[in-house]
This record gives C-alpha cells, sequence and structure tokens, in this order.
C-alpha cells in the first residue's frame, strides 16, 4: 500500500488557494494537496466539491536524476539509504509539500533526490530545483522566504519571490541532521536536530540567537524529531526519549521537562493555557502550559505519529499500527483510527476507523483526514441533519 501525505498548506496552515489555470484575472480558489510518497505524485483536490482539479507529477525529472544517481557511487549509496531506512523499501518522491501564497507554486521535498523543487501548479513544470541532502523537514514559507532543514546538518532560507530562480538568503550549519520542521514566531525560526539540541535563528539573517539541548541518558541524547510548537512566549517540543520540553522563545532557558511517554515525535498543539501531545505508546495527554503539571492522560489504542489538532475544543489525533515496531522501549500495536476529545478532560466525543500518518487538519467548515489510502472531508453536525454524517471520502488514491 502506498503512503500518503496530505498538505496542510499557506491560509491558516489548513488549505491553500490556486488560480484556475485558464482564467487571465483568476479568482483564488481553495484547494488541498494530497502527496503519494512513493509515487511521485500530487493531487490537487476542491475543498468544496471533493473533486480532483488535477494531478501533478513531482518527479518529471526522475531519468534525469536517476542517472546521476547510477554513476554516482556517493549518490547512489544515499538513494539506497533513503529507501531501506525512511522509504520501507520504497522511494521517497512527494515526502512534503508547501505552496507559494499567489497559489502558484508547490515546493516540494523529494528526499530521494536530495532537493527541494519548484514546481508550477498550472503545468506541472520544474520550474527550479535546489539540491541540499536529503529534506524530510516539512518547508515552512513566511513572507515569500521557504525555510527547510536537511540531513546535510544546514537549516536553509530561500527567497522564492522570484519564480524561476529563488535565492539562497541564508544557511545555517547545525550540529547534527535536521528532520524537525521548522516553525517560526517573533522574528525567529526554531527546529530541533538529531542530537538533541533546540536552536533559535534570526529569521532575516540566520544569525544564532541560542541553542539548548535535551537530558543525556546513558552518555547521549535522543533526537527532536518534532516541530517547534511558538506560544505563550515557550516554545514547546517533543524529544524523541519521551520528553516534553518547555524553552523561552527569546532566551533559550530550560522552563520545564515532562516525562510524556516512550517516544514523542509529534508536533505539540496548544489550547486554552494547555499543551498536548502523543506518543507511540499510545498515550495522548494534556499540560498545564505554564508549569508542565500533567491535567489528563488518555491511552490510545495504538501508536500516535501524527501531530494532534485541536478545533472547537475538540483534540483530533490519528493512530499508527506499527508505528516503532523496531525500537528499543516499548510501542503499542493496534488499529488504525480517528479520534475526537473533550480538550477539556480528555473524555471521548468522536471516532472513524481510519487515519494513520498525517496529522489532521481543518479549516473553518471542514475536518480532514488522510486514511490508508484515501483522504476524507467531514462537515459538522447540523441541528436540522436526522442522521449524523460519516463523513464524505475523497478520490481513492491508486
Amino acid at each position: 500500500m502506498r503512503r500518503l501525505v496530505l498538505l496542510a498548506a499557506a491560509c491558516a496552515l489548513t488549505l491553500a488557494a490556486v488560480p484556475p489555470a485558464q482564467a487571465a484575472a483568476p479568482p483564488m480558489r481553495s484547494v488541498m494537496f494530497v502527496g503519494n510518497n512513493w509515487d511521485g505524485t500530487a493531487d490537487v483536490v476542491d475543498s468544496r466539491t471533493y473533486q480532483r482539479l488535477r494531478r501533478i507529477n513531482v518527479i518529471p525529472d526522475r531519468d534525469a536524476r536517476m542517472a546521476e544517481i547510477l554513476t554516482n557511487p556517493d549518490k547512489l549509496a544515499f538513494f539506497l539509504a533513503v529507501q531501506q531506512a525512511i522509504g520501507e523499501g520504497h522511494d521517497q518522491l512527494t515526502d512534503d509539500m508547501f505552496s507559494t501564497h499567489d497559489g502558484r507554486i508547490l515546493a516540494v521535498s523529494r528526499p530521494s533526490f536530495a532537493d527541494v523543487v519548484g514546481i508550477e501548479i498550472a503545468t506541472g513544470r520544474i520550474l527550479w530545483r535546489f539540491p541540499a541532502g536529503g529534506v524530510e523537514s516539512s518547508p515552512l514559507l513566511v513572507n515569500n522566504v521557504l525555510y527547510f532543514g536537511s540531513w546535510d546538518h544546514h537549516v536553509y532560507a530561500l527567497d522564492v519571490r522570484n519564480r524561476k530562480r529563488p535565492r539562497l538568503l541564508w544557511k545555517f550549519k547545525a550540529d547534527d541532521e535536521v528532520n524537525s520542521s521548522p516553525a517560526a514566531g517573533g522574528g525567529l525560526v526554531y527546529f530541533g536536530t538529531n542530537n538533541g539540541s533546540v536552536y533559535a535563528l534570526n529569521a532575516r539573517t540566520g544569525r544564532l540567537q541560542w541553542r539548548a539541548q535535551s537530558f543525556t541518558r546513558f552518555g547521549r541524547r535522543e533526537y527532536f524529531y518534532a516541530t517547534p510548537t511558538v506560544a505563550y512566549g515557550r516554545v514547546y517540543i517533543g524529544n524523541t526519549d519521551g520528553t516534553l520540553f518547555a524553552f523561552g522563545a527569546r532566551t533559550g532557558h530550560l522552563l520545564w521537562a515532562r516525562h510524556a511517554g516512550t517516544y514523542v515525535y509529534t508536533a505539540a498543539a496548544v489550547w486554552r493555557r494547555k499543551v498536548y501531545v502523543g506518543t507511540w505508546d499510545g498515550k495522548v495527554s494534556a499540560f498545564d502550559a505554564a508549569t508542565g503539571s500533567t491535567i489528563w492522560s488518555f491511552e490510545a489504542p495504538a501508536a500516535v505519529h501524527g501531530a494532534p489538532t485541536i478545533l472547537n475544543g475538540i483534540l483530533y489525533f490519528s493512530t499508527c499500527p506499527r508505528c516503532g515496531a523496531g525500537g528499543s522501549r516499548h510501542t503499542k500495536k493496534g488499529p488504525r483510527g480517528t479520534f475526537g476529545l473533550d480538550a477539556r478532560n480528555g473524555r471521548v466525543l468522536w471516532r472513524f476507523w481510519d487515519g494513520q500518518y498525517s496529522p489532521v487538519v481543518a479549516d473553518r467548515e471542514r475536518l480532514y483526514i488522510a486514511g490508508h489510502t484515501r483522504v476524507y472531508g467531514f462537515e459538522p453536525l447540523r441541528k436540522d441533519a436526522k442522521k449524523k454524517p460519516n463523513g464524505r471520502k475523497l478520490q481513492k488514491q491508486p
């Protein structure tokens, strides 16, 4: 089965707007991008009608890239390492995506090809390509600057205002691979590394503001895979050792740290002075944002890998059947599914049978879930509705 990636892009980090290809002065249209990582495609889906508008081939240059790889021993070794490690035996071709603010270009990270490309949405043509090592980090677009981390230990900032030739504003060398996706706030860019470090950089210059580190266990630090969450003057980030950390957003001072579970891969959600994370041993917990005190904890039937989302006081998350199956600590194996909990007390309000890797995303009217081979859209239950809706399935991916 193929792994899907549901893109949450541009407007409010949920949906993007793109102009229809044929119009001279096009109105904007609200869409979703759904990437198929193993096939190297991205579907553009109308978020109102759930119809697929077009399918973009994000690897039109595959023959050229493979020719480079097969004739270079170092590149071939890297390609095979990606395939056998994070790819589970498959190529990683559409890892993460982000659309530009005008809805014309889709930035896509392609770990197997060790690059990020800008694809014109209307034509599917590659406008630019930026080689940067394996990019597992989700690109972040702020004020026409694209930020992303790489396996080559660098974080890059690209000015993408020029559609055909992005300009490198700066790059910063960290202490290890950067798989953590960047977050921004207050003129700073935050990210974590595989050496257990969290960095804050000046978003304009790339200059180091501060660096903090996780705890050491048996002489080593585990890595930060999760995206930092910036709120209440703090940076909240989970480490794969199972600890949730809170650092001062301007200073990097450690304010508190709490054990959440065996592994934390999810970004934290925040709501009404509470912080929420899921873990690979199936725990979903709420912590006091100021003190780190545990408010409630819920036992899910399987590991939680995707970041939780809070909408109208309901905490949504999905379970992953076999995440962490080869880990050295306990991970919970069980059925996939999506849950909605009361964010105040952890009580189950809703559940759905599908959903696993990607975070739940939403706009002001609908909730979207990336399942195993399908994407689902849900609408709220109306007062005059006779039956509870089960959700309308978007197009099945091949």
